[in-house]
Protein backbone atom coordinates (compact mmCIF):
# COMPACT_ATOMS: atom_id res chain seq x y z
CA UNK A 1 0.00 0.00 0.00
CA UNK A 2 1.28 3.45 -0.85
CA UNK A 3 2.61 5.76 1.84
CA UNK A 4 1.18 8.91 0.21
CA UNK A 5 -2.04 7.56 -1.31
CA UNK A 6 -3.43 4.31 0.10
CA UNK A 7 -4.54 2.96 -3.26
CA UNK A 8 -1.52 4.01 -5.33
CA UNK A 9 1.81 2.26 -4.85
CA UNK A 10 4.71 4.62 -4.25
CA UNK A 11 6.31 5.44 -7.59
CA UNK A 12 3.41 4.04 -9.63
CA UNK A 13 1.94 7.42 -10.55
CA UNK A 14 4.16 10.24 -11.72
CA UNK A 15 3.17 13.83 -10.98
CA UNK A 16 1.28 15.47 -13.85
CA UNK A 17 3.89 18.15 -14.49
CA UNK A 18 1.88 21.06 -13.11
CA UNK A 19 3.86 23.69 -11.25
CA UNK A 20 1.30 24.98 -8.72
CA UNK A 21 -1.45 23.44 -6.62
CA UNK A 22 -4.83 24.95 -7.50
CA UNK A 23 -5.93 24.86 -3.85
CA UNK A 24 -2.98 25.88 -1.65
CA UNK A 25 -0.87 27.42 -4.46
CA UNK A 26 2.25 25.53 -3.33
CA UNK A 27 4.99 25.27 -5.91
CA UNK A 28 7.37 23.09 -3.90
CA UNK A 29 5.41 19.81 -3.97
CA UNK A 30 4.60 17.23 -6.65
CA UNK A 31 1.34 18.06 -8.42
CA UNK A 32 -1.17 15.39 -9.49
CA UNK A 33 -4.12 15.42 -11.88
CA UNK A 34 -7.44 15.85 -10.11
CA UNK A 35 -10.58 16.99 -11.87
CA UNK A 36 -12.89 18.41 -9.22
CA UNK A 37 -13.98 21.39 -7.20
CA UNK A 38 -13.16 23.13 -3.93
CA UNK A 39 -15.83 22.63 -1.26
CA UNK A 40 -15.04 25.50 1.13
CA UNK A 41 -13.35 28.44 -0.64
CA UNK A 42 -12.40 29.97 2.73
CA UNK A 43 -9.92 27.10 3.25
CA UNK A 44 -8.11 27.76 -0.04
CA UNK A 45 -4.99 29.92 -0.23
CA UNK A 46 -6.90 32.46 -2.33
CA UNK A 47 -10.52 32.33 -1.07
CA UNK A 48 -11.78 34.96 -3.53
CA UNK A 49 -10.39 33.07 -6.52
CA UNK A 50 -11.75 29.79 -5.11
CA UNK A 51 -15.23 31.34 -4.85
CA UNK A 52 -15.08 32.64 -8.42
CA UNK A 53 -13.42 29.55 -9.89
CA UNK A 54 -13.93 26.51 -7.63
CA UNK A 55 -12.82 24.07 -10.34
CA UNK A 56 -9.43 22.42 -9.75
CA UNK A 57 -7.37 20.25 -12.07
CA UNK A 58 -3.93 20.02 -10.46
CA UNK A 59 -3.41 19.48 -6.73
CA UNK A 60 -0.66 18.52 -4.31
CA UNK A 61 -1.05 15.37 -2.19
CA UNK A 62 -1.83 17.37 0.96
CA UNK A 63 -4.80 19.08 -0.69
CA UNK A 64 -6.10 15.86 -2.25
CA UNK A 65 -5.93 14.14 1.14
CA UNK A 66 -7.19 17.20 3.04
CA UNK A 67 -10.86 16.64 2.27
CA UNK A 68 -11.72 20.09 0.88
CA UNK A 69 -12.01 18.93 -2.73
CA UNK A 70 -14.42 16.58 -4.47
CA UNK A 71 -14.20 14.97 -7.87
CA UNK A 72 -16.70 16.08 -10.50
CA UNK A 73 -19.98 14.19 -10.29
CA UNK A 74 -19.88 13.43 -14.00
CA UNK A 75 -16.87 11.18 -13.56
CA UNK A 76 -18.23 9.40 -10.50
CA UNK A 77 -20.97 7.32 -12.14
CA UNK A 78 -18.78 4.34 -12.99
CA UNK A 79 -17.04 4.43 -9.61
CA UNK A 80 -20.35 4.63 -7.73
CA UNK A 81 -21.63 1.53 -9.56
CA UNK A 82 -18.41 -0.35 -8.70
CA UNK A 83 -18.66 0.73 -5.06
CA UNK A 84 -22.32 -0.30 -4.87
CA UNK A 85 -21.51 -3.72 -6.31
CA UNK A 86 -18.25 -4.54 -4.50
CA UNK A 87 -17.27 -2.27 -1.58
CA UNK A 88 -17.76 -3.42 2.01
CA UNK A 89 -18.09 0.15 3.37
CA UNK A 90 -19.68 2.14 0.57
CA UNK A 91 -19.46 5.58 2.22
CA UNK A 92 -15.79 5.06 3.13
CA UNK A 93 -15.00 3.87 -0.40
CA UNK A 94 -16.54 6.97 -2.00
CA UNK A 95 -14.68 9.23 0.43
CA UNK A 96 -11.41 7.39 -0.26
CA UNK A 97 -11.92 7.85 -3.99
CA UNK A 98 -12.32 11.61 -3.53
CA UNK A 99 -8.97 11.55 -1.70
CA UNK A 100 -7.13 9.83 -4.55
CA UNK A 101 -5.64 11.52 -7.62
CA UNK A 102 -6.76 10.56 -11.08
CA UNK A 103 -5.18 7.79 -13.07
CA UNK A 104 -4.47 8.55 -16.72
CA UNK A 105 -7.53 6.80 -18.18
CA UNK A 106 -8.98 7.87 -21.51
CA UNK A 107 -12.41 6.25 -21.29
CA UNK A 108 -13.67 7.04 -17.82
CA UNK A 109 -12.59 5.84 -14.44
CA UNK A 110 -12.65 2.23 -13.42
CA UNK A 111 -10.88 0.80 -10.40
CA UNK A 112 -10.92 -2.82 -9.28
CA UNK A 113 -12.42 -3.56 -5.88
CA UNK A 114 -11.41 -6.82 -4.24
CA UNK A 115 -12.12 -8.13 -0.73
CA UNK A 116 -14.44 -5.16 -0.23
CA UNK A 117 -11.83 -2.44 -0.85
CA UNK A 118 -10.21 -0.67 -3.79
CA UNK A 119 -7.19 -2.52 -5.13
CA UNK A 120 -3.84 -0.75 -5.19
CA UNK A 121 -2.71 0.73 -8.53
CA UNK A 122 0.83 -0.56 -9.13
CA UNK A 123 1.49 1.05 -12.51
CA UNK A 124 1.77 -0.13 -16.09
CA UNK A 125 4.49 -2.74 -15.52
CA UNK A 126 4.30 -5.82 -13.28
CA UNK A 127 5.64 -5.42 -9.77
CA UNK A 128 8.99 -7.09 -8.96
CA UNK A 129 8.63 -10.85 -8.76
CA UNK A 130 5.50 -10.94 -10.93
CA UNK A 131 4.83 -11.28 -14.63
CA UNK A 132 1.93 -10.13 -16.78
CA UNK A 133 0.55 -13.66 -16.51
CA UNK A 134 -0.02 -13.11 -12.77
CA UNK A 135 -2.71 -10.51 -13.56
CA UNK A 136 -6.29 -11.29 -14.52
CA UNK A 137 -8.74 -9.00 -16.32
CA UNK A 138 -10.85 -6.95 -13.94
CA UNK A 139 -13.87 -6.96 -16.25
CA UNK A 140 -14.92 -9.25 -19.07
CA UNK A 141 -13.18 -8.29 -22.27
CA UNK A 142 -14.80 -7.76 -25.62
CA UNK A 143 -14.38 -10.64 -28.07
CA UNK A 144 -11.54 -9.03 -30.03
CA UNK A 145 -9.42 -8.22 -27.00
CA UNK A 146 -10.18 -11.59 -25.34
CA UNK A 147 -8.27 -13.37 -28.13
CA UNK A 148 -4.97 -12.00 -26.81
CA UNK A 149 -2.83 -12.37 -23.74
CA UNK A 150 -1.79 -9.32 -21.76
CA UNK A 151 1.72 -9.77 -23.18
CA UNK A 152 0.33 -9.18 -26.68
CA UNK A 153 -0.23 -5.55 -25.72
CA UNK A 154 3.07 -5.05 -23.93
CA UNK A 155 5.60 -3.59 -23.90
CA UNK A 156 3.92 -0.23 -24.19
CA UNK A 157 6.02 0.63 -27.23
CA UNK A 158 3.63 -1.66 -29.14
CA UNK A 159 0.92 0.90 -28.42
CA UNK A 160 1.29 4.35 -29.99
CA UNK A 161 -1.18 5.64 -27.40
CA UNK A 162 -0.17 6.08 -23.80
CA UNK A 163 -1.79 4.91 -20.59
CA UNK A 164 -4.27 2.41 -21.97
CA UNK A 165 -3.58 -0.24 -19.34
CA UNK A 166 -3.31 -0.22 -15.59
CA UNK A 167 -2.23 -2.95 -13.18
CA UNK A 168 -3.64 -3.40 -9.67
CA UNK A 169 -3.19 -5.72 -6.69
CA UNK A 170 -5.58 -6.55 -3.89
CA UNK A 171 -4.48 -5.26 -0.48
CA UNK A 172 -5.93 -8.35 1.26
CA UNK A 173 -5.47 -11.40 -0.97
CA UNK A 174 -3.03 -12.45 -3.72
CA UNK A 175 -5.29 -11.46 -6.64
CA UNK A 176 -3.93 -9.04 -9.23
CA UNK A 177 -5.92 -7.32 -11.98
CA UNK A 178 -5.40 -5.47 -15.20
CA UNK A 179 -7.67 -2.88 -16.71
CA UNK A 180 -7.42 -2.38 -20.44
CA UNK A 181 -9.06 0.66 -22.01
CA UNK A 182 -8.44 0.17 -25.67
CA UNK A 183 -8.81 3.47 -27.44
CA UNK A 184 -7.64 2.31 -30.82
CA UNK A 185 -6.32 5.70 -31.85
CA UNK A 186 -4.95 4.61 -35.20
CA UNK A 187 -3.38 1.38 -33.86
CA UNK A 188 -4.81 -1.62 -35.69
CA UNK A 189 -3.90 -3.93 -32.81
CA UNK A 190 -1.78 -7.07 -32.68
CA UNK A 191 -3.72 -8.67 -35.55
CA UNK A 192 -2.02 -6.32 -38.03
CA UNK A 193 1.51 -7.05 -36.76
Amino acid sequence: MGTVFRYIADGALAPCGGDQCHHCERTDAPIYSYSGRILDPARAKNPELARQEPEVYELCADCILGGNVRKHDGGMGRIISLVEAHAADKAQAVEAYHRTPELPFFQGDTWPICCGEFAEYVGEQPTPGTTYGDYEPWEPMNALVARFRLEDFYPLDKLPVMHTMALFRCLHCPRRFWVFQYSGLFWPGPLAE
